[in-house]
């Protein structure tokens, strides 16, 4: 059974994008990256900016990549079919190898067996060099055309990409371009065409209110500094600064839940006293003893040496100058 298991582990995948991974090592490793600087004693604000600094690198390199597979063009050879040439076109280049590693296995594929149904056509497909391994392609015909396609071994369903098998069958069917059934929208050029081109955070973005409040703190700054210049106009705006319509008000922002910095867009349909109940964590001391970074700290400093003739540190009685110029006069 367990020789047997691409064919039943297949099943089980279907339908859920794994994007050709086998194992939890990439979200391992972000989860290492993550935690390379990340301490028990960082506040809310500086833990979200560790963490969206690591992103800035993933998408960096994404953003390489991106252009990497935009700006280069992966041409097929002069003698490649034309499903060969379609799929250069739509696969991005990586993928491509992936698929042309299929077509060129073709050339082992042959028919044991044909069974022909109403609409649905069987085809018994294995490699020359192992007959007795054996898949099923199965062909939806639909109108005079080809409808849908799938093969028992269940690559095109797990890795996205088209098998061999299914690559001959299509040639027997002189098919000249790929299938929308066998071309997966994450793997094509346009994958990313429903995202926005710039990938950016979020977090750094100012609130409209903040955006108005620096551009009239800016104003105010060069008003500010006429008007101390005179007591006359130091008074007309303080009184303006100081009245609205009339009728003195408060400016107590605490006590009018006025947030005075750093706000995000997100915020602005954020009660108040929600944001007063969230704090930062409270520090717990760990259990054992101290980090090495931490012992070291935490040693105290060893005494420098005194000479035992003058008192003076850095040296002994053996190299004492002064004692040297008591003996020799």
């Amino acid at each position: 059974m367990y020789q047997m298991r691409k064919l039943w582990c297949a099943p089980y995948l279907v339908g859920r994008c794994f994007l050709g991974l086998s194992s939890n090592q990439r979200s391992e490793s972000l989860n290492s990256v993550l935690h390379t600087h990340l301490e028990g004693k960082m506040t809310l604000f500086d833990m979200l900016e560790h963490y969206e600094r690591c992103l800035s690198g993933r998408r960096l390199n994404e953003a390489i990549l991106d252009i990497v597979a935009l700006q280069s063009v992966v041409r097929a050879y002069a003698d490649a079919s034309s499903l060969e040439k379609h799929a250069a076109r739509v696969f991005t280049p990586c993928m491509f190898e992936l698929v042309r590693w299929s077509i060129n296995a073709v050339s082992k594929c042959v028919i044991s067996e044909i069974l022909d149904a109403w609409e649905l056509t069987t085809y018994v497909v294995a490699k020359i060099d192992r007959r007795e391994k054996k898949f099923e392609v199965r062909c939806k015909v639909k109108e005079g055309s080809l409808y849908r396609i799938s093969c028992s071994c269940r690559k095109l369903e797990c890795l996205g990409t088209p098998c061999s098998h299914i690559f001959y069958i299509l040639g027997i069917h002189q098919v000249e371009l790929l299938p929308r059934c066998c071309v997966p929208m994450r793997w094509t050029m346009s994958a990313k065409s429903a995202f926005p081109p710039t990938r950016k955070s979020e977090m750094y973005d100012y609130s409209e209110s903040l955006v108005r409040y620096r551009e009239l703190r800016n104003l105010s700054h060069a008003t500010c500094f006429w008007a101390c210049q005179s007591s006359e106009e130091y008074q007309r705006l303080k009184t303006v600064l100081n009245a609205q319509d009339g009728s003195k008000e408060s400016s107590r922002g605490l006590e009018e839940c006025i947030m005075f910095g750093l706000v995000l867009p997100q915020m602005t349909e954020i009660d108040c006293a929600d944001l007063e109940k969230v704090l930062d964590p409270v520090h717990v001391q760990g259990r054992g003893a101290p980090k090495k970074r931490l012992q070291a700290k935490m040693k105290k400093q060893r005494s420098k040496r005194k000479c035992g003739y003058c008192g003076v540190e850095g040296h002994d009685r053996r190299i004492c100058t002064k004692l040297e110029e008591e003996v020799m006069g």
